[in-house]
């Protein structure tokens, strides 16, 4: 296979049977400078094998959970067709052993699909497009790859509190809601569904806080936010906006509902306890929402809205 320079054309399948997933991939790509992409798409894991039989892609972009075959069957089949495609797998957060397991399969690295951004998709790529070229015994390079596990999922750390993730907190940052919210709004163009984007704010947060100095600040926070995201619905997205504030996009979420997700949380928060300078301690949020249902509307439009609401 000819060796893929950061200026030439990489012909990329993805295999991925959700289509929203599909056109996150894609958009993130496009935000990738100095390759051209040309994009083939597959719904399921026979028709993705077919299609590296006949159209040999440079690299695949492969989903572990598919609706006829699983990632590993997928690399199974891939090998005993004789086709040499680097593959990449991609995976959940917390997935390290089906990682591990598609990389013994064959598969060239693998990616955490919660915190994908451009740098970790364009630097994985182009580094199993280069690696394609090495001959290893397998043995070897089995071996090696599962050694290689932990470090590139150290990597894949340091990359997410560079681009994406919260260093204090570990929620996604300003810069990957904002990506997020990006995504929605693409996805509202297409199927007219409205999300809410919801402002939380701690209450007297200096004030506690300051006979106790930053670090008790800082241990504050990283609970609240912990606390928002586990009584968060699985499909909501928490971040650490700055300072006091955190931000929650709720997708598919009407005025109502967003209201009621908050008296919900409301409801929860007067009977948890968080620790204070090792005592335990009731806190209160403020809460507002702005909701996105106007294609005209901005992101920055919705945030502000809500932010008006904050008192």
């Amino acid at each position: 296979m000819t060796a893929k320079t950061e200026d030439s054309q990489v012909k990329l399948l993805i295999v991925d049977d959700n289509p929203d997933d599909r056109f996150l991939y894609k958009r993130l790509l496009e935000k990738v400078n100095g390759v051209h992409w040309s994009i083939l798409e597959s719904e399921s894991g026979k028709d993705g094998l077919e299609i590296c039989k006949n159209e040999t892609p440079d690299c695949v972009l492969l989903d572990y959970i598919l609706p006829d075959i699983d990632g590993l069957e997928f690399l199974l089949q891939l090998k005993n067709m004789a086709v040499s495609v680097p593959v990449i797998m991609l995976t959940g957060q917390g997935d390290e052993t089906v990682a591990v397991l598609a990389m013994k399969e064959g598969a060239r690295d693998y990616l955490s699909k919660d915190i994908l951004t451009p740098v970790s998709l364009k630097r994985t790529i182009l580094k199993s497009l280069a690696s394609s070229r090495q001959p290893a015994s397998s043995n070897w390079e089995n071996k090696k790859k599962t050694e290689l596990i932990s470090e590139i999922q150290a990597l894949e750390k340091k990359l997410a509190a560079s681009t994406g993730i919260d260093a204090l907190t570990g929620l996604p940052n300003r810069q990957s809601m904002l990506e997020k919210l990006d995504y929605e709004k693409c996805r509202f163009g297409r199927n007219g569904k409205s999300f809410a984007v919801v402002i939380a704010d701690i209450d007297d947060l200096y004030s506690l806080c300051d006979p106790y100095g930053q670090e008790t600040e800082n241990e504050l926070l990283t609970q609240v936010g912990q606390w928002l995201d586990l009584n968060s619905r699985r499909q909501d997205i928490v971040c650490h906006w700055g300072k006091k504030r955190f931000i929650l996009m709720l997708p598919e979420t009407e005025l109502q509902g967003a209201r009621f997700f908050i008296e919900n949380l409301c409801e929860k928060i007067e009977h948890n306890k968080f620790t204070l300078n090792d005592q335990k301690t009731n806190l209160t949020l403020s809460f507002s929402v702005g909701i996105y249902d106007n294609a005209r509307l901005k992101i920055e439009d919705c945030i502000q809205q809500a932010d008006d609401g904050i008192t």
